[in-house]
């Protein structure tokens, strides 16, 4: 997972969201849960995608590959 900073709104760039425009985000919710968020994602670089909308500083970002997960909205994290 992968905090958001404070200072920039900014992720990790991965596979699943490396291009400008919305995408269906896993963001911690709880302890031990995660749901799928949309967020609209802007300008990137060879490391990192900006946030435009849909997270908050401090929100928890999975950027591993959750493909497998496509049709699912929430799960349970061990």
């Amino acid at each position: 997972m992968n905090p958001l900073s404070n200072r920039c709104r900014r992720i990790d760039k991965s596979r699943e969201s490396d291009r400008r425009g919305e995408y269906e985000l896993f963001v911690q919710d709880s302890k031990d849960e995660i749901v799928k968020r949309k967020v609209q994602l802007g300008d990137s670089n060879f490391e990192y995608v900006e946030v435009v909308s849909g997270l908050k500083p401090g929100d928890k970002v999975v950027v591993s590959d959750m493909s497998s997960y496509k049709n699912k909205n929430k799960l349970k994290l061990k």
